[in-house]
Order: C-alpha cells, then structure tokens, then sequence
C-alpha cells in the first residue's frame, strides 16, 4: 500500500531540487571570453592624434607671427608715420634750436621707429637739461618737454675764481662755468669741500645766509647782484668786495640778527648821507658792531 503523503513528497523535494538548480544556474556568472582581445590602437596612430594638435598650434602661432611682423614692418616704414611737428616746452634758458641739436633727430624719422629713450639721453647729457620727457602722438607729432637747471650759487674752491661750477639750491654741482654762462649769481668761495658732511653743512650755512640777503633784498645788494660770499671754517662766512666794504664778518651763526643789524647801519649811513667805503665791517660779536674805515 502507497501511502499518499510518500509521492507528494518525492514530487516536491524533485521540484525543490530542479528550481534550486535554476536558481543557482540563474546566479551563475559568466566570464568574459579571454579570446577575444580588445583592439589595439597602433603606436603610429596614437602618436599622430599627439602630435597633431600642437602641429596646428605652431602652425597657427607661425602665421599669426608673420602678419605681426608685416604689420610692424608696414607701420615702421610707413611715409605716414613720419616726424613732422616737433613742439618743445619748458625751455627757457635753452632755446628751441640748440634743444634739436641736442636730440639729433634724423630727418624723415618714423614716430614708431623712433627710440625715445636715446633721444632722451641725448637731451639729459646737456649740461642744462636737468630732465626730459618725450611723448608721441600720431601719425606725425613729437612733445618734448624740457625741465632745466635751476643754478642757485657758482662754486669756486680757490680765490683766483680760475675754476667755478655751477650748483642748485641743494649743493649739487651739474656743470663748470664757462664764458657764455650768465653772470649775475653770487659766488661762494672756499667751496666744494673735500669733506662732504663739512660740505653740505657749510653750503647750508652759506644759503640761509644768501637767503636773508636776496630776499627781501637787502639794501647792500641794490647796486652787488653778483657778490662774492666766502667760506673759511676758521672764520665762519663773509662778504668780499662789497660796494660799501671790502670785507663784512658774518662768522658761524644767528645770520638772521647780524644782517638786521647791518641794515640798521646802512640805513643810519644813508641818513647821515655817509657815501665813504670802509675796509672792514665786523658782525660777529652778538652785542656789538665793529666798523673799520678805509683809511685806517
């Protein structure tokens, strides 16, 4: 006798068994053909992609280099672009035509090719020229803008005045005194010094000292507009040659006080109507004023 649960339990566990294969065989990973080899990009192929690129660049980069260098040489050469108007300005002791001479422009010059740092350093090399500016505006225009040298003082080291130099208000000496320099500056004599802190301090002295005497102007300098100031450190600053002295003691210090005291003198001669010169007029005592006559 067949019992009934006996099959259907057989059936079962058969039916379990193939869906348990299914299952599995449904899970079941498939590798990748190893036959098959992927494609291979050839080493000549792979290099032209490389190179290509920068081969166009270069190319590109060539063709932009030579329109540059035609435009350039086009515009350089160009009768447009010619100097035809040179305008100048700030000159004052240099006229226009020794300032052309200096810059040595060549005629016909093209404003583009035009070196304006050379012509500038021509300009500068002139002993007045303190500084010069150039500007270009198209097509044919060149602004030259001068600043000249501003001479404070001649400065002659020795009493024969055989050697003198040009200086500006700050000490700085930019050229020698020739014949065609004007002549109306004061002088000061015992200057430069070799020592440039002794230098600097006894040129300090020496223009507070003018300072007071040229502004407002001194009534010993209405006839002297070239006097000869001198330096000696033994004994300080000193007027030489002078219409009413041949000799005025200023020494080291309180110029201020000492050339108030001189006009209060000079105003009292005048008063008295006193015309004759003297040899010697001492200021350098703060509490007194020593003159000396002429024919003493």
């Amino acid at each position: 006798m067949e019992l009934p649960w006996k099959g259907r339990s057989a059936l079962s566990v058969k039916i379990r068994h193939s869906e348990g294969f299914s299952e599995r065989k449904g899970r079941k990973k498939t590798k990748p053909n190893r036959r098959i080899k992927d494609p291979v990009t050839s080493p000549l192929r792979l290099g032209t992609k490389k190179i290509f690129p920068w081969v166009w660049r270069s190319a590109a980069l060539m063709v932009l280099s030579l329109v540059l260098i035609f435009i350039h040489d086009t515009a350089t050469q160009s009768a447009f672009f010619e100097v035809r108007d040179i305008r100048i300005k700030g000159n004052g002791q240099i006229d226009s035509k020794t300032i052309l001479e200096q810059a040595a422009i060549p005629e016909n010059s093209n404003i583009l090719k035009l070196n304006l740092r050379l012509v500038r350093l021509k300009l500068e090399s002139h002993p007045w020229i303190h500084q010069a500016a150039l500007n270009r505006k198209l097509p044919g225009l060149l602004e030259i803008e001068i600043k000249e040298e501003k001479p404070f003082a001649i400065l002659s080291p020795t009493s024969d005045r055989n050697t003198a130099f040009w200086a500006d208000s700050t000490g700085r000496i930019f050229k020698e005194v020739t014949e065609e320099d004007p002549k109306d500056y004061a002088t000061i004599m015992g200057l430069p010094l070799l020592d440039k802190k002794e230098n600097a301090l006894w040129f300090g002295r020496a223009k507070n000292l003018l300072a007071l005497l040229q502004s407002p102007a001194h009534p010993l300098l209405e006839k002297d507009t070239g006097f000869l100031l001198w330096v000696d450190p033994d004994l300080g600053l000193g007027l030489a040659d002078t219409e009413m002295a041949a000799q005025i003691f200023f020494g080291f210090s309180d110029y201020a006080e000492k050339t108030r005291r001189l006009r209060i003198l000079l105003q009292y001669r005048k008063a008295q109507d006193q015309t004759e010169s003297m040899d010697t007029i001492d200021l350098v005592r703060p509490d007194r004023v020593v003159v000396i006559p002429a024919s003493a």
